[in-house]
């Protein structure tokens, strides 16, 4: 029940126009609902998402000023 409404509340604060502050509460709310429900501190799984937001943003950069990395697969498989 929790759960659901964390999602339903992260969905209203992202779904009108993707705000930046929408999008970090929505992050924020997931990391501690997942801290909570996994029993891990709140550094040891920080340390484990800062490298994937990381990641995600490296590649969402790359793709933007290179999408023809996005366009390659499409291609090959003949689309």
């Amino acid at each position: 029940m929790i759960w659901q409404s964390a999602q339903a509340l992260c969905t209203l604060l992202v779904l009108p126009g993707l705000r930046p502050l929408g999008l970090s509460l929505s992050m924020a709310v997931n990391l501690i609902m997942t801290t909570g429900i996994a029993g891990v501190t709140m550094r040891s799984t920080i340390q484990w998402a800062v490298w994937m937001a990381l990641a995600m943003l490296t590649s969402l950069a790359s793709v933007t000023a290179v999408p023809q990395l996005a366009l390659w697969l499409p291609q090959q498989l003949g689309y």
